[in-house]
């Protein structure tokens, strides 16, 4: 079942410093643009089959049916 990704602000702003870290401090574009099209193509995926991440453990979140995915530091929520 397909499912709505969000995305929170913060997560989204340390993605993109670490993506502008990859490219322009690291000088490595072609690993930063892999960066890119991973998480975009995680993001497709997780929003087709959101059963790959387990759902919240707080009880109101999972009567939800809301998912979480916990990405090195970052935590996304599928609902």
């Amino acid at each position: 079942m397909a499912c709505n990704v969000s995305i929170a602000e913060e997560a989204a702003d340390a993605f993109a410093r670490s993506v502008e870290y990859v490219a322009f401090v690291l000088k490595e574009l072609s690993a930063a643009n892999e960066m890119m099209i991973a998480f975009d193509g995680f993001i497709a995926r997780i929003s087709q089959v959101p059963e790959s991440c387990p759902l919240c453990q707080e009880r109101t979140l999972a009567n939800l049916h809301v998912h979480k995915a916990h990405i090195k530091k970052t935590l996304l929520f599928t609902k």
